[in-house]
């Protein structure tokens, strides 16, 4: 007989959530960056995120910043929080599309995953 209960095999802790549960972090975090490789080696900027109908962008904070040229695969990591149960966050894997005129670059996701530590929960 299989046991489903706490210390089971089958019993699994998640801070995992659904990205739309945390989207508000899009206008809200503190913390946003752009990580990406530029010869071998990694570069992270800090970046403004906006999100809309009409895609993913991001826009570089500082001047002489420049967002990689399209087609670069790149993470946007926006989070929030100081202690532990505060803790929420939006991970996104994605392409360059677009260098926009207006500084905001056009990203398309391939992967997003989000995280909420304040709805730690058993998963089954």
């Amino acid at each position: 007989m299989r046991s489903s209960g706490p210390g089971s095999a089958h019993a699994r802790v998640t801070r995992d959530v659904d990205p739309e549960m945390v989207s508000d972090l899009y206008a809200s975090a503190a913390r946003k960056c752009l990580s990406f490789a530029v010869d071998g080696s990694a570069s992270v900027l800090p970046v403004d995120v906006r999100r809309d109908t009409s895609g993913l962008f991001v826009r570089a904070i500082h001047a002489g910043d420049v967002v990689p040229a399209p087609g670069t695969e790149v993470v946007v990591l926006v989070d929030a929080g100081e202690e532990w149960f505060d803790l929420r966050a939006i991970y996104v894997r994605a392409s360059v599309v677009d260098l926009g005129s207006d500084g905001w670059s056009k990203l398309d996701p391939h992967r997003t995953a989000a995280w909420d530590y304040g709805r730690i929960r058993r998963d089954r």
